[in-house]
């Protein structure tokens, strides 16, 4: 897990853009560089505070977004390797090819921070019923005057 901090206004106006681009930059790179191939991981990106707006505003960005990169692979050697290759790039991905390297932020050092095994939890279970409320039941409790009554 990589976790980067980004406040640039002009990127934050068009962050979804800019996401796809490094999304598709990580895996040219992580496929080419490292050799390790788009089946053998899953590279994830979860943004914390886009849809959260000071003042709100539907047509405003947002100040700052977290971006937490979660990467998973067969060993943990090998998520490592992708997460440290993924590291100077979440730090420095321009919005256009042009533009000057941005500088964004980690909270920690070093950026990579190993989580071991990871487990999914799913639950899945299907009941067909008769009634809506066939798997409730509803109690009525009469208290005060009109218990008395």
């Amino acid at each position: 897990m990589v976790f980067s901090a980004i406040a640039d206004p002009k990127l934050l106006a068009r962050f979804d853009e800019w996401l796809g681009n490094l999304s598709a930059f990580l895996r040219l790179g992580i496929s080419s560089v490292l050799g390790i191939g788009k089946d053998e991981y899953t590279l994830e990106f979860r943004p914390y505070g886009q849809g959260v707006l000071i003042p709100p505003s539907p047509a405003a960005p947002p100040h700052e977004v977290g971006l937490m990169t979660l990467v998973s692979a067969a060993t943990q050697e090998v998520a490592t390797d992708i997460a440290r290759y993924c590291n100077p790039v979440l730090l420095h991905f321009p919005l256009n090819a042009d533009d000057p390297l941005p500088s964004f932020a980690f909270p920690f050092s070093p950026a990579e921070v190993e989580l071991g095994r990871q487990y999914e939890f799913k639950l899945n279970h299907v009941v067909h019923l008769d009634r809506p409320d066939q798997l409730s039941r509803l109690v009525i409790e009469t208290t005060g005057e009109a218990a008395r009554g």
